[in-house]
C-alpha cells in the first residue's frame, strides 16, 4: 500500500553490458597476416586459426571453416593451405562461430 506523500522507488538488478559466456569466440587470429606467393616457386603457405575468448584467451577444441575472396588468385583447404593460383591478391577468411579473421595473399 502507497501512502499519500510517499516515494516509490523501484531497483532492477542486474547486468548492463553484454552477458559474454567465456568460450564464445569473440575474434579469430590469422598467421601469418599477410604473405607473397610467387608462383612455381614457394606457391604454398599454411595459415593457422586461433579463436580467441574476449579476454584472448585461445579456444581449444574449436572448428575453423576456411574460404578465399578470389579462388581465381588463392584456394585455401580445409586445414588452412593456401596455394597461389594466378597473379592478384586474395584475403583469406577463417571464421568460427561468425567470428572472422583474415590474412591476404599476395
Amino acid at each position: 500500500m502507497l501512502l499519500a506523500g510517499a516515494v516509490f522507488i523501484a531497483v532492477v538488478c542486474g547486468s548492463t553490458g553484454p552477458d559474454l559466456d567465456a568460450n564464445a569466440v569473440q575474434r579469430v587470429d590469422v598467421t601469418p597476416s599477410s604473405t607473397v606467393l610467387r608462383l612455381g616457386v614457394d606457391a604454398l603457405v599454411l595459415l593457422n586459426a586461433t579463436p580467441r575468448s574476449a579476454t584472448g584467451v585461445a579456444l581449444t577444441g574449436k572448428v575453423v571453416a576456411w574460404r578465399s575472396s578470389a579462388a581465381s588468385v588463392a584456394t585455401v583447404s580445409g586445414a588452412g593451405v593456401v596455394a597461389a593460383a594466378a597473379l592478384g591478391t586474395a584475403t583469406i577468411f577463417a571464421a568460427d562461430d561468425g567470428v572472422e579473421g583474415s590474412a591476404t595473399i599476395q
